[in-house]
């Protein structure tokens, strides 16, 4: 049976997307069908077992080099994620993902790629709100802010895949240096993506030489924060509306922006995970310099500039 050979285990809203996209053209690798189902990221989904999970992997090619991705597999506990409750509880009689994951695939190689943690906070929490998440049919409300939806609505870890030093050090206690590589979104896929996928290539050992498109783009640029609104108001209205001419409005037109992503929201978040950047700078051996924590920008308290939404 095939079996995946390397796994992109996030984190979430780091550049998976791309790099699952621009290794899914590689005249070396195969994909299964379906990406990110979550095998090892939920308790009830783990419940299918793993002849269940290695089923999806049947149309691979074994000669190629096959690969698997589910953000939610950067963490260390299981957690339930079929219920009704808003906080995040674990299964706690299993033992971690990555223990789980390397018990299961002993020669498995992981890509870990990160985020300046303020940034990528930010950006699932405009996720969720352009997809009105919801808990027991009830929508979250877009006007009770990032810092309470983080706070009040755990499960969604809009924070808690932040934490990355905790979840890199359960790692790196179960995978060796060899199977284990750490990218740094901002220096090898935005700055350099070139630079980025060779490294990738060279760690799960494949030509380096294919023709691709390397620069990276949003799989879901940012919305305007009244469009925002709307769609919390309108629902599935919204994307009839955006049917007319009346489209360019509603996706450009934004006089509610001062409602969105807030200075205290940022300065919030800088506190949350101001000891992140020196905890991976140790493990990794990597400056973090490009990990600013968005120090400087319009919406930061150190700016005297009026608040905006943050980019995706």
């Amino acid at each position: 049976m095939p079996k995946p050979d390397f796994l992109i285990v996030g984190a979430q809203h780091c550049g998976t997307t791309w790099l699952w996209g621009i290794l899914d053209q590689h005249q070396d690798t195969d994909f299964p069908r379906i990406k990110e189902r979550h095998f090892f990221g939920s308790s009830e989904i783990y419940k299918k077992g793993i002849e269940w999970y290695l089923s999806g992997f049947d149309d691979c090619n074994p000669a190629k080099v096959i690969c698997d991705a589910a953000p939610t597999n950067f963490y260390d506990r299981v957690p339930y994620w079929f219920n009704s409750d808003r906080q995040l509880i674990h299964n706690d009689q299993l033992p971690t993902i990555p223990e789980l994951i390397c018990d299961a695939l002993p020669d498995i190689k992981i890509i870990v790629s990160l985020r300046d943690p303020v940034s990528r906070a930010i950006s699932a929490y405009l996720h969720w709100m352009r997809h009105q998440f919801c808990f027991n049919r009830n929508h979250v409300s877009p006007w009770l802010g990032l810092r309470q939806t983080a706070l009040r609505y755990p499960k969604v870890r809009i924070l808690e895949y932040g934490y990355y030093t905790r979840y890199l050090r359960a790692w790196q206690r179960v995978v060796p240096p060899e199977r284990l590589l750490v990218l740094i979104f901002e220096e090898d896929i935005l700055k350099d993506p070139d630079a980025g996928i060779r490294k990738v290539t060279d760690f799960i050992g494949i030509n380096p030489k294919f023709a691709a498109p390397l620069k990276p783009k949003a799989k879901n640029p940012s919305w305007p924060w009244t469009r925002i609104i709307l769609k919390y108001y309108l629902g599935p209205m919204l994307r009839q509306i955006e049917k007319t001419p009346l489209r360019s409005i509603t996706q450009n037109w934004d006089p509610l922006k001062r409602y969105g992503v807030q200075s205290s929201d940022i300065e919030f978040l800088q506190q949350v995970f101001k000891d992140e950047r020196g905890g991976i700078e140790e493990l990794t051996g990597r400056s973090l310099a490009c990990w600013q924590y968005l120090e400087g920008h319009p919406s930061s308290p150190k700016s005297s500039a009026t608040d905006r939404q943050m980019p995706v």
